[in-house]
């Protein structure tokens, strides 16, 4: 399953999957409402981390009223496709942005052509003369 780093979260729209029992606190066992499969849960303002359980969870407001969310990692709760379309990345392609910006343009041409160099010039040997 794709990571997501938290902070990059923050300020985005995240849309229930699955159905989501909204806390008031993070410490509550009994929900105060859900939220529907398909339905927007909020906008990420941030997270809090349960020291006894270190369990993450997702904070959010309504209006001037926290409410939480527990985070439950690779259980679908959360639609990743629209985090993806509000420009999240995984973990893993934020390291390769890193890794690209950090090479030169003919790094960049040998990776993006590099194939269709070996190509040509094995064409080339095929079809030469002799």
């Amino acid at each position: 399953m794709a990571n997501y780093n938290l902070e990059q979260l923050v300020g985005k729209n995240l849309y229930a999957q699955k159905n989501i029992p909204i806390l008031a606190r993070p410490t509550d066992k009994k929900s105060i409402r859900t939220v529907k499969a398909g339905n927007l849960i909020g906008t990420l303002y941030s997270w809090v981390i349960d020291k006894k359980t270190n369990e993450i969870y997702f904070m959010f407001y309504n209006g001037k009223i926290p409410f939480y969310v527990k985070h439950i990692p690779n259980s679908g709760m959360i639609d990743i496709k629209k985090l993806v379309s509000q420009g999240a990345k995984t973990d893993e392609e934020l390291q390769t942005a890193k890794e690209d910006a950090s090479k030169s343009t003919i790094e960049k041409l040998i990776k993006k052509y590099g194939i269709y160099f070996i190509g040509l010039a094995g064409l080339l040997l095929l079809t030469r003369k002799k």
